[in-house]
């Protein structure tokens, strides 16, 4: 059996300096339990460390234009002892593996708002955004897993290449900016209203791997969705016609790596429906 004894806080202080302003930190410590490898083939079972995490945050939620404007914003940062990786190699019987990082950072912002820029003219006019930005780290990772780009063979402990240092690298799944952005038109009609929207998301990459290698990483990408509503309220019903990824814009949804390659799949393509919602 494998005990951990943890004391996980969260604290958090707020101030108001007028009725449409509110002004937050806080800090939080986080665990995850640890475990062990039990299905390897070519060793003993080896335990997994426990990882524990603490986040700060500091942050402000407001309104202004007379309620026409709603911003939130916040900067955090957070620090991982002993981060939980996984690879999946031939080498640990073509399982899945877990072994920790000893450390790794995470810098960050993020800001979000939804404006009615025309509140007496058009109520129902509505614009939206968001925006993040990631600084990502491994602090601390000599024993890192992985596979040679030139010959495909791993590396790491127990695999047939000694490990490589990884500290240094950008944590996977991390772009380091991302945004929304959304316009929104409702107009009240006969027995009901009827609405159209446009948004876009856009992501600028990120390494599916602690590798880092371009071979196993995402682009930059662009995603525009459409959708138009109709909502004839006696009857309680909504018809929504909507299309996805209306540019057929391409990347990568996911990626799997072992001592084949990498399994690749890729995004939904362009692609239209409708949507039929009934309330009784």
């Amino acid at each position: 059996d494998l005990t951990k004894n943890q004391f996980a806080p969260r604290v958090s202080l707020q101030w108001f300096p007028n009725v449409d302003t509110q002004i937050y930190t806080s800090y939080a410590r986080g665990f995850q339990s640890p475990t062990y490898n039990a299905v390897n083939f070519f060793s003993e079972p080896d335990p997994v460390k426990q990882v524990v995490v603490d986040a700060y945050e500091l942050g402000v939620k407001s309104k202004a234009l007379d309620g026409a404007l709603t911003f939130d914003g916040a900067v955090f940062y957070t620090e991982q002892q002993d981060v939980t990786v996984a690879t999946v190699s031939l080498t640990s019987g073509g399982v899945v593996r877990f072994d920790n990082a000893a450390g790794s950072k995470i810098k960050g912002a993020e800001v979000t708002f939804v404006l009615t820029p025309l509140p007496d003219a058009n109520p129902g006019l509505a614009v939206t955004g968001g925006a993040s930005y990631l600084d990502t780290e491994y602090t601390n990772f000599s024993n890192g897993r992985g596979f040679d780009e030139d010959t495909g063979l791993s590396f790491g402990e127990t695999s047939l290449l000694p490990a490589r240092d990884f500290t240094g690298n950008e944590m996977p799944r991390t772009p380091k900016f991302t945004y929304t952005f959304g316009v929104n038109q409702n107009v009240p009609v006969d027995s009901g209203w009827f609405e159209v929207a446009v948004d876009a998301y856009y992501n600028s990459g990120f390494y599916f791997s602690a590798q880092n290698s371009e071979l196993f990483s995402n682009p930059y990408y662009h995603v525009f969705n459409a959708r138009a509503s109709y909502s004839h309220e006696p009857w309680g019903l909504q018809l929504t016609l909507f299309v996805q990824n209306f540019t057929d814009e391409e990347y990568y949804s996911s990626m799997f790596l072992d001592d084949f390659g990498s399994g690749i799949t890729l995004n939904q393509p362009r692609s239209y429906g409708a949507r039929l919602k009934w309330a009784f």
